[in-house]
């Protein structure tokens, strides 16, 4: 739904357990008003910052008999929930939130990315990056190798080319043969876009940070035609960082927890994120949306991103590849469930809808589930294989017993410990208003309960609707 005439309703949602204060792009399409006089209100009528992204000087985009409009709001979205933000053009006066690009502008040679929490600096030939600047310590984060994209050429001695990642034969940089697309250095949000062709293969990065982040995000696009082949070698399109650290552990994120592991020169699993621990100050962490495999190895932090395998199938990955990664400083004091909540700004984006004006019964603005207290990761939230009401499962990941309290919008009506299989075991323990030792009082909206180290809890949760 695109919604229609000059005010326009936007919803914005988030999917994880800690509200989100974040730049987030819209797409607005057929806005009939003058774009230098739109403008951003929250329910209450308070204006928003914002900013628009065109690629003509504030005009309209067209796009298969529509138009559209990038735009880049700050928005704040409860957990597990939803806000709601008009946009509408403004009649008494102009505004400049317009984002352009124009060349013919640009005098200096130096690309670099800053706002409130890092600095990143870009190699100005070869857009390698070749500085992060915490700005909270000031420490640098990157090393003298700095960080990009290389190809390797495994080694294929072992053979078994899908499972097993052979050692690395050749290390080919690929940010020798680069072409600028395009830039914008904007405290809001900035962004730099390039090109790289390599043997059979190009592909296109857009390397984009937004303000208030701590989190360099890169948007490729691959074409990938590198064919692997018993006598020669088996392609991998690889993304490398030099860590500007000791680092003689690495921390990994596996299914219900993490993993330190030593340095190892192998790739190593992990479901989205890789960190190279430091014992004090900041630290790199490498996250992906759909990337499995990290390389924790003499201060660096790879990530394999294609490989062109030749044994079962000769051809696995001969495809025009779309995927998202990014680089992000944290803090190395923070828990394994605050770096869990962290990578989800990656791993789990708000999305948005476009609505109309209408009336409704939910108000504007809504959380539906709140973590109030306990150190663990809320892991899923979905409907119960039978019966009524909802499947919650979280799971602690600092070895440590838990107090946990868990708020609903409804009262709950029962909750019960379930196994993986969602078979019920026993009533949920230690929850407030008991009123027996079967149910809970149905006057409570909030679930209190202990969770051991290392444990995963499953709970069965009937809502009073």
């Amino acid at each position: 739904m695109f919604g229609k005439g000059k005010n326009r309703i936007a919803h914005f949602f988030n999917t994880t357990a800690q509200n989100r204060m974040e730049f987030v792009k819209l797409l607005l399409w057929d806005w009939p008003g003058e774009i230098r006089r739109l403008i951003v209100d929250d329910v209450n009528g308070n204006p928003i910052n914002f900013e628009i992204e065109n690629d003509s000087l504030g005009e309209m985009i067209e796009y298969c008999g529509h138009t559209y409009l990038r735009i880049f709001i700050d928005v704040t979205v409860p957990a597990y929930g939803y806000a709601t933000y008009v946009i509408r053009e403004d009649a008494a006066g102009l505004i400049k939130n317009v984002i352009h690009t124009d060349m013919r502008t640009h005098s200096s040679t130096e690309y670099v990315f800053e706002n409130d929490k890092i600095k990143v600096t870009f190699d100005k030939f070869s857009f390698f990056i070749i500085s992060i600047i915490d700005k909270a310590t000031g420490h640098g984060m990157i090393g003298q190798g700095g960080a990009g994209f290389r190809l390797i050429d495994e080694d294929t001695n072992e053979g078994m080319s899908s499972w097993i990642v052979g050692r690395y034969n050749a290390i080919t940089d690929l940010h020798r043969n680069v072409r600028l697309i395009d830039y914008k250095l904007n405290y809001n949000y900035s962004w730099l876009e390039y090109e790289i062709k390599f043997r059979s293969s190009d592909m296109k990065v857009k390397v984009s940070l937004k303000k208030g982040s701590s989190m360099l995000e890169f948007d490729v696009t691959c074409g990938w035609q590198e064919i692997g082949k018993q006598d020669k070698s088996i392609p991998q399109l690889n993304f490398s960082t030099h860590l500007n650290y000791e680092c003689e552990k690495y921390k990994y994120d596996i299914p219900f927890g993490t993993i330190d592991r030593v340095q190892q020169d192998m790739d190593m699993p992990a479901n989205s994120w890789a960190m190279g621990i430091s014992e004090s100050g900041p630290a790199i962490m490498a996250v992906t949306r759909t990337k499995n495999a990290y390389r924790g190895y003499r201060n660096h932090l790879n990530m394999t991103l294609i490989r062109g395998s030749f044994y079962p199938d000769a051809f696995p990955e001969v495809y025009s590849h779309q995927f998202k990664f990014a680089l992000a400083v944290v803090n190395s004091a923070m828990s394994n469930a605050e770096l869990i909540a962290y990578s989800d700004i990656l791993v789990h984006p708000i999305f948005s809808m476009l609505g109309t004006f209408h009336e409704g019964t939910l108000p504007l603005t809504h959380g539906f589930i709140k973590l109030l207290k306990g150190n663990v990761t809320i892991s899923a939230i979905k409907k119960p294989e039978q019966g009524d009401g909802m499947i919650i499962r979280i799971y602690e990941s600092e070895g440590q017993v838990q107090e946990v309290a868990i708020e609903f919008d409804l009262t709950v009506e029962s909750a019960w410990i379930v196994d993986l299989n969602e078979t019920i075991m026993q009533p949920l323990p230690n929850c407030t208003n008991s009123a027996n030792k079967d149910s809970l009082n149905t006057t409570t909206k909030t679930l209190n309960f202990t969770t051991d180290p290392y444990k995963v809890t499953t709970i069965h949760i009937v809502l009073d609707s």
